[in-house]
């Protein structure tokens, strides 16, 4: 990492260029060494393990402080917290470890586990890193490692199937109907890393939700569907409220947490057809092909705010301001003028909540 580089830029550029490193891997141990590699390099882990689903098989690789692949009888730790993480479908951070299972694993000094699970959706692959005295514990960090596993497992497969091809090729043995399997395995291989590569360069690392690339391409798409079919739409723009001072005064931990806690709400809020973006900062929008009128939409989702509260306490307010536009079948108005509008109508309902709070509270008003 350079000196003008922060460590989250740092972390995406390296991102990238395993992607990259990746699609080119000779082979599956060639792949497991790029990825212990770049553990190495993002996490300086002192004991790690990755399993990765190909096929029928599963493939399995502990690596070293050094990040050297090694197949090994099975590190307890590891295994328990990388099994615990699959059950339970999501990242494990620091899990409650049995007495037999720390007996085995013969570790005198404190230690920390953590373990990502991956895909998103019905994982059935998992990394995880164990440290005698790093702590780490962050949600970009454990969407970093999410990336790498779906990364690993598409070059994995990617191995697989060409070496499964060479062989073929050598051997001379294949007719030409199995010809035309291989070609259109390859075929199926290589749509499945471009649309790995795509989800990548559309997902807000962060939330999970759709970037500001992902918004533009998607919502574009729902709202040519939507003139095709003369269906009604509908577009918000929301703004987190106090995220700068969140930010100044609890960190900006605290900060991405806030960030992370409105993504959910409203991800929650809207159906899984419709657009749910992060534009960047504290900017979220969402289209959706919906003919529900803007009050509503507002209520629903204000509703979700507070029951979020209610059920999860933090130490930072949770708000956001809304703008709101629906937009009618027969609408020719294009998805920038819809998001100008949007965004022009969250930063007067904005201006008057402000003004309302400064009205009860002069003192805070100036």
């Amino acid at each position: 990492m350079t000196a003008l580089q922060s460590p989250a830029l740092y972390k995406l550029e390296r991102l990238l260029r395993l992607a990259r490193e990746l699609m080119q891997a000779a082979g599956q141990e060639g792949v497991f060494e790029l990825v212990g590699a770049a553990m190495r390099e993002l996490f300086e882990p002192d004991r790690a393990l990755m399993m990765a689903p190909v096929g029928d098989a599963v493939l399995a690789r502990e690596f070293d402080a050094s990040g050297v692949p090694r197949i090994k009888d099975g590190d307890p730790l590891l295994h328990f917290c990388a099994q615990r993480a699959i059950e339970q479908g999501r990242a494990q951070l620091d899990p409650p470890v049995p007495d037999d299972v720390r007996a085995r694993a013969a570790l005198d000094a404190p230690f920390q586990l953590c373990a990502v699970p991956f895909p998103a959706i019905e994982p059935s692959g998992v990394i995880c890193l164990l440290w005698r005295r790093r702590r780490i514990g962050r949600s970009k960090e454990l969407a970093a490692l999410r990336h790498i596993g779906e990364l690993a497992t598409a070059a994995l497969i990617n191995a697989t199937l060409r070496d499964q091809l060479e062989c073929r090729i050598r051997e001379g043995s294949e007719s030409a109907d199995r010809l035309d399997r291989a070609h259109e395995a390859e075929l199926t291989r290589r749509n499945q890393s471009e649309r790995l590569l795509h989800r990548l360069s559309v997902t807000d690392v962060m939330t999970g939700l759709l970037n500001r690339r992902g918004f533009d391409f998607y919502a574009q798409q729902s709202l040519v569907l939507a003139r095709q079919q003369c269906l009604p739409g509908l577009l918000l723009f929301a703004d987190i409220n106090g995220l700068k001072q969140v930010n100044d005064e609890l960190g900006h931990e605290q900060g991405d947490e806030l960030i992370q806690d409105c993504a959910g709400i409203l991800r929650e809020a809207f159906r899984k057809s419709d657009v749910v973006a992060r534009l960047g900062g504290d900017e979220f929008a969402v289209f959706s092909i919906d003919d529900e009128l803007p009050d509503g939409v507002r209520e629903r989702v204000q509703q979700r705010v507070a029951r979020f509260v209610a059920e999860h306490p933090r130490p930072y307010p949770v708000s956001m301001s809304l703008g709101i536009v629906h937009s009618p079948s027969g609408s020719e108005q294009p998805l920038a003028a819809l998001v100008a509008e949007a965004d022009a109508l969250m930063y007067a309902q904005k201006r008057l909540s402000h003004a309302v709070r400064g009205a009860r509270d002069p003192q805070r008003g100036r």
